[in-house]
């Protein structure tokens, strides 16, 4: 036969919770372990209906809220021979539960350190890299803004942000001093991270219309080795929300960070190089072609000019050998004042040819240092009747040239040269 006595006990002793209902679902027994798992929340009470939550269909149960909150896996039990009898059995699970997320937590660090190494050996663009470590940090330290900014010379720049835009409030590019505020003087000095729990108890704590949303922040440092090359800054609009977690977890990431942000940047400023090399290239290569271009046209000037030249010394010579051969050949049937005639040609030719030749050297020194242009007025009837003279040889005692000139024809000016 059982003892009732041995029974309560052991029914008080069991580390679970129990609760024996009835067919009426009225409370007929709880051990301590039930008790101390809801306090007096329930109200539990021999004689009194069970709560509804506990006969519903979900198998675990939230107590608490907050730190407080407590997980409860439920199991509702037939009582056997007991018609309509059931024994509601609890176990607490809080710990259980915490050790999960505290698991989950822990791989999704692990797989976003992952990614952040994995970025290093593929790096793309900087942007690209900036936004995807924003994405791998939201895993590990969920957060409501933040920023990732470099130090240049005096200046922290921040070179990119995630959830300020949206809130109006645009910080990227935005260039400040380094030592402009407390929070970075600290960590640059500590090389450790700087967190303010609540920023409305931290006295330093700058405020802004566009940060009052702001409740905590933390800001690590990036660095290569002992030198803090950035910062990653995280916000909150929940007071106390970073926590000593968070504080460790973005130690080690900030400086994976680092490493990826600095490949990155060196990587865009290579990239960046290049495209103005590229340009000033490109620049001097058509700087080239125009010259070689303009090398051209002076070539095929040149060679027309010695074209023209060539043809302006023909005449004069042709000129000079005719009136030369004439000479030769006739000179004793010629009387004194023919003889005279050829003697002014060739002595007008060869005036001609070393007018012609110092023209050629006048260019060739106006072309190295330049010349100043003098017209002055021709008196263009005696310049005709100068070249009939010169060319007259040429046609011989059968051809005759006649000048035709307007008397008013105005009056033309020309430099000498």
């Amino acid at each position: 036969m059982v003892n009732p006595k041995t029974t309560l006990d052991a029914l008080n002793a069991i580390p679970d919770g129990l609760i024996i209902l009835d067919e009426q679902n009225l409370v007929q027994f709880f051990n301590p372990a039930a008790r101390a798992l809801f306090g007096d929340d329930l109200g539990l009470t021999v004689g009194c209906p069970i709560p509804d939550m506990l006969l519903g269909s979900a198998n675990e149960l939230t107590i608490g809220q907050g730190a407080a909150a407590r997980q409860i896996a439920l199991r509702v039990i037939a009582g056997g021979q007991s018609q309509g009898v059931r024994v509601i059995w609890l176990h607490d699970i809080t710990e259980q539960k915490r050790l999960q997320e505290s698991e989950r937590e822990q791989r999704a660090f692990i797989e976003a350190l992952r990614e952040v190494g994995s970025r290093l050996n593929t790096l793309t663009s900087l942007d690209d890299v900036l936004n995807g470590i924003f994405d791998q940090i939201m895993h590990v330290v969920p957060y409501d803004a933040g920023t990732i900014s470099v130090i240049e010379g005096d200046e922290t720049w921040i070179i990119s942000e995630r959830g300020y835009k949206e809130r109006g409030f645009d910080v990227f590019g935005m260039r400040f001093p380094t030592d402009s505020t407390t929070n970075i003087k600290q960590v640059i000095s500590t090389k450790r991270p700087f967190l303010i729990p609540d920023v409305r108890e931290e006295p330093t704590w700058i405020k802004t219309p566009n940060t009052e949303w702001v409740r905590s922040q933390v800001t690590v440092p990036m660095k290569i080795g002992s030198t803090v090359f950035g910062f990653l800054h995280l916000e909150s609009a929940m007071p106390n929300y970073f926590n000593q977690t968070h504080y460790e977890r973005l130690s080690l990431f900030a400086d994976q960070i680092a490493i990826a942000v600095r490949n990155a940047k060196l990587l865009d400023d290579y990239a960046r190089r290049v495209a103005e090399l590229e340009e000033i290239i490109e620049t001097r290569t058509a700087s080239l072609r125009e010259a070689l271009a303009n090398e051209q046209a002076i070539n095929a000037l040149r060679s027309r000019f010695i074209s023209v030249v060539s043809h302006e010394f023909k005449n004069p010579l042709a000129s000079i050998l005719l009136s030369t051969d004439m000479i030769k050949r006739y000179a004793h049937r010629m009387t004194p004042e023919r003889l005279q005639e050829y003697v002014e040609s060739i002595q007008a030719q060869v005036s001609s040819l070393t007018l012609l030749i110092d023209d050629m050297l006048f260019a060739h020194r106006a072309e190295q240092v330049g010349f100043p242009f003098k017209p002055h007025p021709v008196d263009l009837r005696r310049f005709c009747e100068q070249s009939i003279r010169e060319i007259m040889p040429l046609t011989g005692d059968r051809h005759q040239i006649t000048l035709i000139m307007p008397d008013e024809c105005g009056v033309p000016v020309m430099d000498e040269r």
